[in-house]
């Protein structure tokens, strides 16, 4: 906490100092305007709502109903002009002020079309201070994505997946499989909003998802959100920030997936879209209310999915509406967008209707979110201009689990919510289980960033300071079913019906602060940006210390050589960034519901022959909240060069992520005492139960069960209680190297090559402590002891997986015929994983050799012949004590059942895979001014990539299967 408040002070001062002296400078500077208009390129039509921005100073304007603009002040200075508009394709133009005002400059904007001689269908990586992929509305219309998932196949290092809309569709960056912490930590920001799954409670009991064994209707909640439900054909450009970001954003360890939708004036489109599993349509239109009354868009979306075409059980269908209203007022200075959204999405999974069974999983959300954003440009000395952003939302979840409870018997279950000894109930021999969670998740946000741009000299300056108040909260009915009906009667833990509208809502105050500087060194020249974030979390019941934290962040750029496209090396420049990030925990695991388990100290069942039974149950609660839980954090580095040179430009990046306390639960046993009547101790030491005389009815009094006026003996018994807890138990280290590079042109055959891909590394381990009961019991008594772990009671708490793979894209674009052809050829290189178990560095299988000799560490490791051991770090025994389990007990028979095994000799060798690729093609052909039609085909030459494993020998289908899909789109002007 000092090093923490040193840096934060120092960082404070320094922005403090620079936004004076900025200030300072700004206020000295004499201004020169700059006007024109933007018009189209064809027709010479003025353009509406054109917006103009000078970035280097933080100037900004939009054209009016005749395309005219001004802006200004502009100091004296070089600077790049931006002009862009939806439709049309983006300019920058190099302008120069010298003494004098800028007027009638003359902006023409040329449709984007594919007759155009130049189109970009790949992410544009590069030009920032940080690694950021910005993927363009020409390029997403061309990957044909049916959710923000196929999107990210565009990043360097990311490998083929086919679109499925029947499993959740969950976001995550420089990762090789879904790790649950780095898709926990990706932020999804959409119009300047960041979305939320923090208030999503959707869970059966602590630690388990409702309806978590089906992966089409299994909630997300604690997890990442569930991007099947958002619409892609709106969608006008997304960015990925995979590097270190700027303080202004945060709650997030994984990086950023930002999508701006459309706003603009459009002729109406509309497009259908199919593929094996996925029937689509969607239409919009953006169009003018009138001079200075600003613009408005809509835009519509439904899809249907199914997995199988054959058996379709099961399905996804989502509606999606969004209606924008876009304009400028004060002459242009103030800003205003508003975005109000309804979404509606219904997942079901319904059992095979040959087994004639009922059974129905079910998962459906609706949907309302009003977003408000814009700038004021407000020009004064001491702020140059101000964003804004209000937004609320609210969500109507509904999760629905009918399955079918088949037990022998009709099964002892009760209904208390507190420790207890009482009578309880029977459940039918048969039946359904019907249970439903209704959540209400609603937030609002307030967020404020105040911009000071200075230039003075040839150093340019950019001050923000800012801040963020956000509440969260579920106001849903919450968890409901018959308690006379429960799912999974007799289980190790009982589930209880709950409420979410009690718990309480929470609070996140966030405030930040950050420099943007920029200064010629000689004929070089340096960029660097540093900040500091300070987040807090507020709620009833947690700690607020525990939520306190600093995020210093800093990157640095410098350019080492540019000198205009003449020469052969255009532009030189190394980079590199560190920085700090943290996600808050979610209400799922700040406020986990209490565990329940009933015993059954009695059970008579006369019900067949008398139609009468009765028992007696004793029910204990455990809380399973966490005091202890802290934020996930992760610490990033980056360092990197860019290039653009005659032949080729490019980037290689090598990063380096270390992310600690991800959140997970792990479960836990506590001893448990409850009375067994009709039973008495046996010479054995083990329970003996009493015969009861047949026809008379049982009855519990007092604490007592008595038999036709006899009281029956009764003994005390100790069995283990299990439960889930939420902890801070994922580690994640994570490094790596990508490049992306281009090509020149072949003019030729105008066609660019491009080759994307990465080495990534990434070690996991899952730290703490979880308990494991062996199943098996002595006696009619359940096991004496409960084995403590490292981390799992599988037989590796870590992995290490590595990939090296490829991604050559060959775009040939036809201007004539206004057609571009995609083909990627997907190489895969090196591919292999390895499973660890370890405590603190140190590894924990062994084996005894055929000579009785103890074998652990590397040799164990590297060991192929030999089934390999793992010890519980300690054990727990009826009376709650802790033993730690020592090298003697291995050989014990006391506690055989205690110790882990991997079933096979080879588990912790490190699994390989040959080199395996494929080929996927796109193509998009555009009809003149009225049509696009686009098709495309995953691994079209059905290269299954089958390979054998290193270890196993197995061969394995490594290449998704042949898939393929078409896409058109209609304007209608």
């Amino acid at each position: 906490m000092p090093l923490i408040r040193r840096i934060i002070a120092a960082t404070v001062l320094l922005l403090a100092g620079l936004t004076a002296s900025s200030a300072r400078a700004s206020s000295s500077q004499d201004g020169y305007s700059l006007s024109g208009t933007v018009t189209d390129s064809t027709s010479g039509e003025a353009l509406y709502m054109a917006e103009i921005v000078v970035r280097e100073l933080g100037l900004w304007t939009a054209t009016d109903e005749k395309g005219r603009f001004s802006i200004g002040p502009l100091p004296q200075g070089q600077y790049i002009m931006e002009i862009s508009l939806l439709g049309y394709e983006s300019r920058g133009i190099g302008i120069s002020i010298s003494g004098r005002d800028i007027t009638d400059l003359n902006i023409r904007l040329r449709i984007s079309s594919l007759y155009l001689n130049e189109v970009v269908v790949t992410a544009e990586e590069g030009g920032g201070l940080s690694s950021v992929s910005r993927i363009s509305t020409q390029t997403i219309e061309h990957v044909q994505p049916s959710s923000l998932r196929d999107v990210m196949q565009l990043l360097p290092g990311s490998v083929t997946s086919n679109p499925s809309l029947t499993s959740a569709n969950t976001l995550s960056i420089r990762d090789i499989s879904d790790n649950s912490a780095n898709i926990a930590g990706t932020a999804l920001i959409l119009d300047g909003a960041a979305l939320s799954n923090d208030a999503n409670m959707q869970m059966l009991s602590a630690g388990t998802a409702v309806n978590s064994g089906n992966s089409n209707t299994a909630s997300t909640a604690g997890g990442g959100i569930d991007v099947r439900q958002i619409s892609t054909d709106n969608i006008e450009s997304v960015e990925v920030i995979r590097g270190i970001p700027s303080v202004v954003y945060g709650d997030m360890t994984s990086g950023a997936v930002i999508v701006n939708t459309k706003a603009g004036v459009t002729p109406w489109q509309v497009r259908l879209k199919a593929d094996p599993q996925l029937k689509q349509v969607s239409f919009g239109k953006g169009f003018s209310l009138g001079e200075n009354r600003g613009v408005m868009n809509f835009d519509a979306d439904y899809a249907n999915a199914v997995s199988d075409v054959r058996t379709p059980t099961s399905a996804f269908n989502r509606v999606n509406f969004q209606a924008g209203y876009s304009n400028s007022f004060a002459q242009r200075r103030l800003t205003f967008n508003a975005r109000l959204r309804a979404g509606w999405s219904n997942a079901t999974n319904i059992s095979d209707p040959d087994l004639f069974l009922d059974e129905i999983s079910q998962s459906r959300d609706l949907s309302l979110r009003l977003n408000i954003n814009g700038r004021w440009n407000i020009n004064r000395p001491w702020i140059s201009s101000l964003e804004y952003l209000a937004t609320g939302s609210w969500s109507d979840q509904y999760s629905r689990d009918r399955s079918y409870q088949g037990s022998a018997g009709y099964t002892p279950v009760a209904t208390v919510r507190e420790d207890f000894t009482g009578t309880g109930f029977f459940t039918q021999p048969q039946y359904y289980s019907d249970v439903s969670v209704y959540g209400e998740p609603v937030d609002a946000n307030i967020k404020l960033t105040a911009n000071q741009f200075g230039q003075y000299g040839k150093v340019s300056n950019r001050v923000l300071l800012g801040g963020e108040w956000k509440v969260q909260g579920n106001v849903g009915e919450g968890k409901v079913f018959d308690p006379l009906c429960p799912p999974n009667p007799g289980a190790s833990t009982s589930l209880r019906e709950r409420s979410y509208s009690d718990i309480p809502f929470l609070h996140r105050l966030t405030g930040y602060i950050e420099d943007n500087l920029r200064f010629p060194l000689g004929p070089t020249s340096l960029e660097i940006q540093a900040g500091v974030r300070i987040n807090g979390l507020m709620a009833d019941g947690i700690s607020t210390s525990n939520f306190l934290t600093a995020e210093p962040r800093a990157n640095l750029k410098y350019h080492i050589a540019g000198n205009g496209p003449s020469s052969w090396l255009r532009e030189l420049s190394i980079r590199g960034g560190w920085g700090i990030s943290y996600k808050m925990p979610s209400m799922v695991y700040l406020y986990p519901e209490a565990a329940y388990k009933d015993m059954v100290s009695f059970s008579y069942n006369d019900f067949d022959a008398n139609g009468y039974g009765m028992n007696v149950i004793t029910t204990k609660k455990v809380e399973t909240v966490n005091p202890d839980l802290t934020p996930q954090r992760s610490r990033n580095i980056e360092a990197g060069v860019e290039f653009d040179a005659t032949a080729v430009s490019g980037s290689i990046v090598y990063f380096n992520e270390y992310l600690t306390d991800g959140y997970g639960f792990v479960t836990e046993y506590v001893p448990m005492m409850y009375n067994r009547y009709g039973y008495t101790w046996g010479a054995d030491g083990n329970p003996s139960q009493t015969t009861l005389p047949s026809g008379v009815r049982p009855v519990f009094l007092d604490g007592q069960v008595s038999v036709g006026g006899e009281t029956l003996p009764f003994i005390t018994d100790t069995t283990f209680m299990s439960y889930s807890r939420p902890v801070n138990n994922i580690t994640n280290r994570k490094w790596g190297v990508e490049i992306a590079l281009d090509f020149a042109r072949i003019r030729a055959l105008n066609t660019t090559i491009s080759l994307s891909g990465a080495y990534m590394n990434i070690e996991t381990h899952n730290g703490g402590e979880t308990m494991r009961l062996y199943s098996g019991g002595t006696g009619g008594r359940s096991y004496p002891y409960v084995g403590v772990y490292a981390g799992s009671t599988s037989a590796s708490n870590g992995s290490v997986r590595e990939r090296l793979n490829t991604n050559l894209m060959i775009v040939t674009h036809i201007p004539r015929i206004a057609m571009v052809v995609t083909l990627t050829a997907q190489m895969v290189f090196l591919d292999r994983s390895q499973s660890l178990s370890e405590v603190n560095g140190v590894s924990q299988p062994y084996f005894y050799d055929e000579s009785g000799r103890r074998v652990s560490g590397a040799e164990a490791l590297n060991d192929r012949e030999h089934t390999k051991l793992i010890n519980p770090l300690y054990i727990i025994n009826r009376a709650g004590d802790i033993i730690p389990f020592t090298q003697e007990m291995e050989t014990d028979p006391t506690y055989a059942n205690l110790i882990l095994s991997t079933n096979t000799a080879n588990y912790y060798i490190r699994q390989s895979y040959p080199f395996y690729g494929m080929l996927n093609i796109r193509v998009t052909k555009q009809i003149k001014d009225i049509a696009t039609v686009s098709f495309y085909a995953n691994n079209f030459l059905n290269l299954r990539g089958r390979v054998r494993n290193s270890v196993t020998g197995y061969l394995s289908d490594r290449n998704t299967p042949i898939y393929f899909g078409a896409e058109v789109k209609i304007t209608i002007k």
